[in-house]
């Protein structure tokens, strides 16, 4: 069968995670604010300052960065999710993400799921692999 990862609502990425979600085959993944367009953003300093903290949320160059440290084998779909309606366009955040993988041998798809509307659905991977139960302990 096929596997999927979902990151958001995270600040950072630590090392067992980026482990947890190596090797799956679609991964969504938080791509939620441009840094620039975020300290321009119509939030207060104090706002702006947990939304772009290790206890906020990632922006689009860390989900880029991320996404390129395990973009290796099986992983076919990047769905980029909770992007920001003040302090995001889903053109930056593609283009973030694409310029990114594009020095990967990542050659999967790159979408960009919308804020008030379904995304789906997806058609599983053909490649079969065994199952398994991940488990996080932080």
């Amino acid at each position: 069968g096929a596997s999927a990862g979902v990151v958001y609502d995270l600040g950072c990425v630590n090392h067992g995670l980026r482990e947890c979600i190596r090797g799956v085959d679609m991964l969504v993944m938080e791509s939620n604010h441009d840094e620039i367009m975020l300290q321009r953003g119509p939030y207060p300093m104090s706002l702006r300052a947990r939304i772009g903290g290790r206890n906020g949320h990632l922006s689009n160059k860390d989900s880029a960065e991320t996404v390129a440290s395990v973009a290796r084998g099986g992983l076919r779909h990047v769905i980029l999710a909770h992007l920001s309606e003040w302090c995001n366009e889903p053109t930056l955040a593609l283009g973030t993400m694409r310029d990114r993988l594009g020095r990967t041998s990542f050659r999967g798809k790159i979408t960009a799921a919308p804020q008030d509307s379904a995304i789906g659905p997806f058609m599983a991977a053909t490649v079969s692999r065994a199952s398994s139960q991940l488990s996080l302990n932080i």
